[in-house]
C-alpha cells in the first residue's frame, strides 16, 4: 500500500502466522479484484495458531 511504503513501514508478505502481530494492518485482494483491509487483533483462531483479523464487508 502506497501510504505505508512512502513512510517506510511495510512488512513482507508471509505465510507464517507468527509474522503478523496485533495492530498490524493487512490488505488482500478480493475475488472481484478490490483491495480489502483488516487489522490483526490479539484474539486467536480456534486452533490457537493464528491471530484473528477484524474487517468489514458491507453492501455499500
Amino acid at each position: 500500500m502506497e501510504f505505508f511504503s512512502r513512510r517506510g513501514k511495510t512488512l513482507i508478505k508471509s505465510k507464517n502466522p507468527k509474522d503478523y502481530k496485533p495492530n498490524d494492518i493487512v490488505c488482500w485482494i478480493l475475488p472481484n479484484g478490490l483491495t480489502h483491509i483488516g487489522i490483526v487483533i490479539d484474539r486467536k483462531s480456534s486452533d490457537g495458531k493464528r491471530n484473528l483479523i477484524v474487517h468489514n464487508i458491507g453492501s455499500g
